[in-house]
This record gives structure tokens, sequence and C-alpha cells, in this order.
């Protein structure tokens, strides 16, 4: 008889030991002992961790194949039993993680079986985002939880643009400096390693593009470094092709891209033959309308802006030809006059005629719109005899009429 205590010093395997381990007193006397006494031990399992693995993503160079540090992943749980990730709306899957890729280029969770996606938010400098974004689904199972599961995730590299300026030519008056529009450019590229610019034959440098000036006169493009050259193809209106017409080398480069480099391209007026005229005379008989041969005139331009025609003087006008003599169709033309305003002194008549008594007749007006058909003249001589004595003028001419 007396008082008793259980210790249990080992829980069944699975289990865990109580806390505490003691039961009792138990109290043995004579009254109970026929039945004994009892105590009562339960014992809980021990709590078995769940099955976790790694889900993992690693980020590569598409090109390389080299592992890509600072990419930024999400980790989603497949929860909505909707196929795909869904990241939003009023039932999305959920959000387990964020990771940013270290310098081996993976990400790494550890959790429990199931279906993951990796969503990648932002990719590493110099990089483009891919697109799709989501990398999955992985399914993480009790039976691969040991290896874990893995996705690939490759980017490439966001394209740089090359350095690019501009090649400039500015086109302007070789007299005034004011821009010129409607020169026509071709661009050309060194490209052959032969000094200056060579456009035909088996290998000629390169044409780049065209250009015709616009009001500003310049004409630009914008392209990669090197030696370039402009070649005027054709004149603005009512200008010269100048000679040479290449202009350059011009050579762009990295350190002047920003301010693009431009030839200067001057041109000259084409020059313009002035407008003139003609005047044709003819004379004919008074009585009889007959030709006229051997009367002479000569031709004189209003030149002192006084008018009518002054031949001597201090202001005389200007002697524009000394003397025509019309030939057997009684005609005399005078060609090649500049515009302006002449007049016609006759001053020696055939045999047998006499001068009119005033010599002088005009002004006839050559002008811009008569200048192609010329300015036609009629006059007429009468017949007469031989002035004598006070009435003759000089022995050059023929009788005066008074």
């Amino acid at each position: 008889m007396g008082t008793y205590y259980w210790r249990e010093t080992a829980a069944p395997d699975g289990y865990e030991l109580p806390d505490p381990n003691v039961f009792g007193p138990l109290v043995l006397t004579e009254d109970n002992a026929d039945q004994g006494v009892q105590v009562e031990a339960v014992n809980s399992q021990t709590p078995v961790p769940p099955v976790t693995g790694e889900v993992r993503v690693r980020k590569t160079d598409s090109d390389t194949g080299d592992p890509l540090a600072g990419a930024y992943f999400e980790l989603w749980r497949e929860t909505n039993g909707v196929d795909g990730l869904q990241t939003d709306g009023t039932d999305p899957d959920t959000h387990v993680s964020d990771c940013t890729t270290p310098a081996n280029g993976v990400c790494t969770a550890t959790t429990v079986p199931g279906t993951y996606y990796w969503r990648e938010t932002e990719a590493p400098d110099g990089y483009d985002l891919p697109d799709p974004n989501v990398f999955g689904p992985l399914t993480l199972t009790e039976d691969n939880a040991e290896d874990g599961v893995q996705a690939e995730a490759v980017n490439t590299k966001t394209p740089v643009p090359p350095v690019t300026g501009e090649v400039r030519v500015h086109k302007t008056d070789a007299e005034t400096g004011d821009p010129l529009a409607g020169a026509d450019f071709e661009l050309w590229r060194e490209t052959n390693n032969t000094p200056g610019l060579q456009t035909i034959g088996i290998n000629p440098d390169t044409h780049v593009s065209d250009c015709t000036t616009p009001a500003n006169g310049v004409c630009t493009a914008t392209t990669v470094p090197g030696t370039y050259y402009w070649r005027e193809t054709a004149a603005p209106d009512g200008y010269d092709l100048p000679d040479p017409n290449v202009f350059g080398p011009l050579t762009l480069t990295e350190a002047n891209a920003e301010d693009g480099v431009q030839a200067e391209a001057v041109n000259s007026k084409t020059p313009v033959p002035p407008v003139t005229g003609s005047l044709t005379l003819d004379k004919t008989d008074a009585k009889n309308g007959e030709p006229l041969p051997g009367a002479v005139f000569e031709l004189w331009r209003e030149s002192n802006d006084v008018p009518g025609l002054q031949t001597g003087g201090a202001n005389p006008d200007t002697l524009a030809d000394a003397g025509c003599s019309t030939d057997q169709d009684g005609q005399c033309t005078f060609d090649d006059l500049p515009l302006g305003e002449y007049y016609l002194r006759e001053i020696a008549v055939p045999e047998g005629y006499v001068l009119p008594a005033n010599p002088v007749s005009g002004p006839y007006e050559v002008t811009e719109e008569n200048s192609e058909e010329g300015v036609t003249v009629e006059l007429a001589n009468d017949r007469g005899e031989p002035c004598k004595g006070k009435d003759c003028k000089d022995d050059t001419h023929k009788a005066a009429r008074g």
C-alpha cells in the first residue's frame, strides 16, 4: 500500500512527450487493492511540418545566356481555379512574395505544393520587359519538392539607337546671301576609301538620299557618323549650276553630332540678256509708192530727257547708228536696239528726190511688247530737182524743198 506516480520518459513514435510527464498521485489502499488504481495519460501527435520546396525563376541575357541581376518579380499562387494568372479583378490569384534577382540571376521562394507563376514587373537596366512577362505555370508537388521547380526567363537588350547628327547644305544667292529654294541635291557617303566623291564606276561612293531646298535654303539629312558630300544636280530657276557642284567632304563624328555639320553652297544668277528690238524703215516714192533705195538715215536714241531730237549742244541725244542706206526694197533695218525712244534723221536722198522739210521723224518707242516683231516706220520722198544757189544747204544733200 502507498502513494505512487507514473513518469513518462519517452513518448511513442510520432507523439510528443506530454508536459507535465508525471501522472499521479495514485493511492493504493487495502480497500482498493482488489481493483487497483489507474491514471490516464494522453499524448498528442508530433506536428508534421508541411512539405515545402523551392519555386525559382532564372533571369538571363537572351544573346549570351549570362545571368542578369536587377529584374523585379512577383510570385503568384493559382487559387481561383481559372487557368492562367489573374492579378486583378474580383477574384484574382494570390500574391505570395516579391523578389529582385541577385547577381546569379535567380529568384527563389520556398513554399508549399501548388501551382505558381512568376510575373516580371521591371526588367534590368538596359533590357526590355519581355512580352509576355508571366512565366509558368510551375507545379510544385510532394514528389518534386526536394528538387523544386524553375522557370527560365530571358531578356533582350533594349536597342541602343546609334549616334546620329545632321548633315546640312545651305544654298544662298552669291550676291545677296539670301536663301534659295528649289536647288536639287544628292547626299553621298564616303565608302570606297578614295579621296573625293565618286558617283560612277565599279566602286562608287554610296548614295544616301535626295533633297530639294525649301524656302530657308537648307537641305538636312539625319544620319550616322561618317564623311559626306552634297552634290548639286539642278540649280534654282534663274541660277547657274556651280562648277564644281560638289560640296564637302563633311565629317560627322560622335563629338560634333549634336551640332551637326554644314556646307555653304552659293549660286550666281544666270545672266539674262537684255531685251532688244529692231526698227525697220520702209522708204517709198511719195507719188507711186515704189520702194526707194539709196536714202540714208541716222538713228538717234532719246537720252537727254528733253522732248524732240537734239543732235548738238552740251547735252545732245545719242547717235545710235551713223548711217543706214535703204536697199533695193527701200528698207533699212536697225537691229539689237535697247528698249527706248528713237528718232530717224534723213541725211541723204536718192538722186531725183528731195529731203523732206523736216528730215527728223519720231519718236518711235521700242518696248518689250513690240521687241519680237520690231517697229516698222513708213516714210516717203517727193521727186525734185537739185537745188541751186542760196537754197542749197550743202553739196552732199539733194535739193531741199522750202
